[in-house]
C-alpha cells in the first residue's frame, strides 16, 4: 500500500514568515531618521521574491494579505485634529513609547529604546517614506505605522485613548495607496489568531485575505 501522501503546506514570502511579532491589539512602524527623509511614493517597491518561502510555523498568528490593482485609490477619512507627517528623527523616541505601550497590551515585545532604533536605523528593508507618524493638534504621536519595503505592515499602533475613532482603518488606508502606486502587487500584514480587539474584521473588511500562494 502506498503511503498516505502529506497535506500541501502553505508557503509564506520570506518577509512574512521571518517576522516574529504580529500587530497587537486594536489598531497596531517602522522608523529610522536620517537627512533622507523624504516621501518617495514613485519609487517602485521591489517585487516579494517567490523563491524566498518558508513553512508556515505553528505560532498561532493569522498571515493576511489584500491584492493590490494598480489605480486604485483609498479615500482615508482622518478624525478631527488628526495629521500624518513626515517621519522625523525627533519622533522616533515618542514613536517607540506609543508601541512598547500597545505590545504591553499582548502581542509581542518591543527591546529598549537604543536596540530597537538601532535594528531599525540598520535594517535593509528601511525606507523613511515608509513610516508613517500621526499627530494630534497638540503635536502629540497617537498613531503609527512601520511597512517593509517588500509590502508587509510590521506595525501600526494607535494610542489608547484615541482608538474606536477610525484612526487605524484611515492610517491603514493611507499605507494601501503608497504600495499601490509604488506598483506593489500586495500587501501583508500578521495578527494574532485569537486578537479579542476587532483588529481581524478591520482587516478582512479593507480587503485582507488569508495568504495564499500566487
Amino acid at each position: 500500500m502506498r503511503p498516505p501522501r502529506p497535506s500541501p503546506t502553505l508557503k509564506l514570502p520570506l518577509r512574512l514568515q521571518a517576522e516574529h511579532s504580529p500587530l497587537p491589539s486594536d489598531d497596531v512602524v517602522r522608523l529610522h531618521g536620517d537627512a533622507a527623509m523624504q516621501p518617495a511614493l514613485s519609487r517602485r517597491s521591489p517585487p516579494i521574491d517567490e523563491r524566498n518561502i518558508f513553512r508556515m510555523s505553528a505560532k498561532p498568528y493569522l498571515h493576511l494579505c489584500k491584492k493590490l490593482e494598480p489605480g486604485t485609490a483609498h479615500l482615508p477619512e482622518w478624525p478631527e485634529g488628526a495629521r500624518l507627517v513626515e517621519f522625523t528623527p525627533q519622533l522616533a523616541e515618542a514613536s517607540h513609547r506609543l508601541l512598547r505601550s500597545a505590545y504591553s497590551q499582548g502581542g509581542g515585545e518591543v527591546p529598549e529604546y537604543p536596540s530597537w532604533l538601532n535594528a531599525l536605523l540598520n535594517d535593509p528593508e528601511y525606507d523613511p517614506a515608509l513610516v508613517f507618524p500621526v499627530l494630534d493638534s497638540s503635536g502629540r504621536v497617537i498613531a503609527f505605522a512601520q511597512c517593509w519595503t517588500s509590502g508587509f505592515v510590521k506595525n501600526l499602533a494607535v494610542d489608547a485613548s484615541r482608538r474606536r475613532q477610525g484612526l487605524g482603518e484611515a492610517l491603514l488606508q493611507h499605507i494601501l495607496n503608497v504600495f499601490t502606486r509604488r506598483g506593489s502587487q500586495r500587501l501583508c500584514l500578521k495578527v494574532e489568531a485569537d486578537n479579542p480587539s476587532g483588529a481581524e474584521r478591520l482587516y478582512r473588511r479593507l480587503g485582507f485575505d488569508d495568504f495564499r500562494e500566487g
